[in-house]
């Protein structure tokens, strides 16, 4: 798989875990389960970013923080209880984790695209 598609699906993935629920259900097609789309997009563009970190198109400071996203979002996985769906809508660690991806899309959309010779 090419470095740039890579990146793109990082940058998306990155963006559809940072929507407000409502905006994710509009995202994604009717005949898939949010919570599973938006989930399993991460974790897809999360188990590619060793080539990325190996290109270094990305700081040291936005990978890691890439990674704490992960993890965090794990953590909530783990710790899944009956009304696991209401709290992916509304729960504060979900809330929490739609913030700090936000945060990162941005400090990589302000960033900039690397050149074409990057990708």
């Amino acid at each position: 798989m090419e470095l740039k598609v890579k990146y793109n699906n990082l940058i998306e993935s990155l963006y559809l875990l940072s929507l407000p629920f409502k905006e994710q259900e509009k995202a994604v097609p009717d005949f898939v389960l949010v919570y599973d789309e938006v989930i399993s997009s991460f974790e897809d563009a999360f188990l590619l970013t060793p080539s990325i970190i190996e290109s270094e198109i990305l700081s040291y400071s936005i990978i890691a923080n890439v990674i704490r996203c992960y993890n965090l979002m794990e953590m909530n996985l783990r710790t899944e209880s009956p009304t696991y769906l209401e709290d992916f809508k509304s729960g504060s660690s979900w809330n929490k984790i739609r913030i700090f991806a936000g945060k990162i899309h941005k400090e990589i959309m302000d960033k900039g695209q690397p050149d074409g010779a990057d990708l």
